[in-house]
């Protein structure tokens, strides 16, 4: 999906069900003539899972079977396949894959299957596709039935990031597409459910776009629906249901926490970890929604922490503690280097959802407002300290050494972060006791400063850090 401000784009999420009633029939009018054909049977309950869906590099296949094995410990349901990588999902959608590409996304499928999860394939023809073509139509489903031969019975029609601007006519158009490829679907096999992602996918105020979508897409498609803004920051069932009259279909949350492609490439382009707790939804909304899925980040295992709180808001909305699920989550994830961890963590929870978790800026506030007459020996040269060692604990004592390598650039700065701090304390130490620091040991931090600020990543510690070495130099400068 396409972040609305800027020139930044945002993956979205999506949900598998069929209609929610299991022998409706549908009547599907206008100049299409009348169909029907029997829906099949719901599941009775909430779809949960995880889209891959970003824009970025792919995830390798044992991070995805990896994260199948984390969301099926956690209670998810459904996988929704989605990557913009892909050109066959999405720029080639009306290519058939080449038999080795096919042969590795089969192999994901079974996967799945063996971790009880649904497997949705989302196809996206909106950047191309004409509408009224035929030979597109035919295009289409013989790309959905290669896709069905490897074992899939899930799909989404997908027509976010496009370019066409979401008028009424345009969702009429979309929705018939939608209407033919579900009727076509189900003649061959009545389990064949479809999801559908459209060009307008947020918000909370009537529209053309929406009321096309009321009066022409088949009721038994439950709509994707990222929340009052690609990046929610609350997102409550009163606005879910609000959404759901105005476009006539129950709706599947597509939650854009804690994906951060867009970090990437929207200024200051320093790509940034969220790991911490899912915030802002409200307990009632799971009741109110067909399904709930959360678009990652392009670090899979990373991702964990997220989707960890993330699981125990939709396994238990009316007793979930956000910090409660974090701490559950860096313990669970963090092993033998859970402290470590969750210091990391701590620097990487900042996001549009809150503020950081990570206690630093008032540690050095602390220390300005009250001087301690011990600097190395202060709260502050404790943290420094901590941090300085954490890359190394994370390292050699993570679980995973799959999580340390993803984290591993982030965890790097971090360290050196605090071997900065520690070196401005010792300097800060010396002079209490007389000994002014020479003009290349103020250079040498003026140059950690430096070198901090230049860093392509970004954490929330860099600018408290950056901000205590220039208070120091300029402290002891002559």
């Amino acid at each position: 999906m396409q972040l609305r401000y800027g020139a930044v784009f945002i993956s979205v999420i999506a949900m598998l069900t069929g209609p929610s009633l299991a022998t409706a029939k549908a009547s599907l009018a206008g100049s299409r003539g009348v169909r029907r054909w029997a829906a099949s049977r719901a599941p009775s309950r909430l779809m949960t899972g995880v889209i891959e869906g970003f824009y970025g590099p792919d995830w390798t296949m044992g991070e995805t079977t990896a994260l199948f094995g984390f969301m099926a410990a956690h209670h998810f349901n459904t996988f929704v396949y989605a990557p913009k990588y892909d050109p066959y999902q999405r720029a080639k959608w009306n290519q058939p894959y080449p038999p080795k590409r096919l042969a590795l996304l089969a192999s994901l499928v079974r996967t799945a299957e063996r971790d009880h999860l649904a497997f949705v394939y989302s196809i996206s023809p909106g950047l191309s596709i004409h509408y009224d073509s035929p030979r597109d139509f035919s295009l289409l489903v013989a790309k959905i039935r290669q896709v069905e031969s490897i074992g899939v019975r899930h799909f989404m029609l997908s027509f976010d990031d496009i370019a066409s601007p979401p008028t009424g006519q345009l969702a009429v158009a979309q929705a018939r597409l939608a209407d033919r490829v579900l009727h076509q679907g189900r003649q061959g096999d009545p389990t064949f459910s479809l999801l559908f992602t459209p060009t307008l996918y947020y918000g909370t105020s009537p529209n053309p776009y929406w009321q096309g979508l009321k009066t022409a897409l088949y009721q038994g498609i439950h709509v994707i629906w990222t929340g009052p803004w690609v990046l929610s920051r609350t997102i409550t069932a009163g606005e879910a249901q609000t959404v759901e009259h105005l476009t006539g279909h129950q709706l599947v949350i597509w939650d854009n926490y804690p994906v951060n492609d867009y970090t990437y490439v929207q200024p200051p382009h320093h790509p940034h970890l969220f790991l911490g707790p899912l915030l802002g939804r409200s307990a009632d909304l799971v009741r109110q929604v067909r399904g709930y899925l959360f678009n990652p980040m392009l670090q899979a295992q990373a991702s964990e922490v997220a989707l960890w709180t993330g699981a125990a808001f939709l396994n238990h909305p009316r007793r979930y503690h956000p910090l409660t699920a974090w701490s559950h989550a860096v313990a669970g994830l963090g092993g033998n280097a859970q402290a470590s961890f969750r210091l990391f963590a701590a620097a990487n929870s900042q996001s549009f959802l809150s503020a950081t978790l990570s206690t630093l800026n008032g540690q050095i506030t602390q220390f300005w407002v009250h001087p301690p007459a011990h600097p190395l020996h202060s709260g502050l040269a404790a943290a420094f300290t901590h941090m300085a060692a954490a890359n190394r604990d994370l390292a050699e004592h993570l679980p995973s050494q799959r999580l340390y390598q993803q984290i591993a650039p982030w965890s790097r700065l971090f360290s050196q972060e605090g071997q900065a701090g520690l070196g401005a304390l010792h300097l800060w130490a010396r002079a209490r006791t007389g000994h002014r620091p020479s003009a290349t040991a103020l250079a040498r931090l003026q140059q950690s400063a430096s070198a901090i600020q230049r860093s392509t990543l970004s954490l929330d510690t860099s600018a408290p850090i950056v901000g205590f070495l220039n208070a120091v130099r300029s402290h002891l400068s002559p």
